[in-house]
């Protein structure tokens, strides 16, 4: 093999390696829920630069006092996108999820549970999240 071979075998090895270790610059991050209301929560966690937001990098679901960590690309932000919303919630219950950032290494707790009268016996239910805290607990 001459040395032109071998600077050309050299040159498309590393360009293959780097296209390889560019996947894994996308670091993943954890964040962490509680739910502290008597409501099962569902929590989506999302790529920090995702703005279709089709489908969740992780999620799960939170029964009372439930808690767990999600994992999602921080994409050099440092955060998760974040959806909470209730699972279980009555027929007559319009439900308005909860959109926010969640700092990496941080908890969103779910605090309360809201249901708010409207029109014809149906009723607004929502969540009050405390975010971007340093630990979780429902005391």
């Amino acid at each position: 093999m001459d040395l032109r071979s071998r600077w050309f075998a050299v040159a498309v090895t590393s360009v293959f390696a780097a296209a390889l270790g560019a996947g894994t610059a996308r670091a993943d991050i954890q964040v962490h829920v509680m739910n502290c209301t008597s409501q099962t929560v569902q929590a989506q966690a999302y790529d920090s630069k995702d703005s279709v937001k089709l489908l969740p990098a992780s999620s799960d679901s939170y029964s009372q006092n439930g808690s767990g960590s999600l994992h999602c690309a921080g994409e050099g932000k440092g955060y998760c996108q974040m959806y909470v919303t209730i699972l279980n919630a009555s027929a007559n219950c319009n439900v308005k999820g909860s959109n926010f950032h969640l700092d990496s290494g941080k908890w969103a707790v779910v605090t309360k549970f809201v249901k708010t009268s409207a029109a014809n016996d149906s009723y607004t239910c929502t969540l009050e999240i405390s975010e971007n805290l340093d630990s979780g607990s429902c005391n």
